[in-house]
């Protein structure tokens, strides 16, 4: 799905990593794992994609975490 919103929004790995300000390699390994991403990072792609709740815990798997947002996943990063 990720790869999918990449893709429709016109972005390559290149531009992403740029976007998140991490390397090239590590965005690379992040999407193939869909393991190690920040809070800031996630809420940046929420943000840049304009995803919903339900697609942020899908994409990055939250639901492993039992994890239930409460005042909307997108704050994740403090509220920037």
């Amino acid at each position: 799905m990720m790869k999918s919103k990449m893709a429709w929004f016109g972005d390559t790995i290149v531009s992403l990593a740029d976007a998140l300000d991490i390397t090239r390699q590590t965005c690379a390994k992040k999407l193939e794992t869909v393991e190690g991403w920040t809070n800031v990072e996630i809420a940046k792609i929420a943000q840049r994609y304009d995803l919903n709740d339900e697609e942020i815990i899908t994409i990055f798997d939250l639901r492993r975490f039992n994890f239930k947002p409460k005042s909307g996943v997108r704050d994740l990063n403090g509220g920037d």
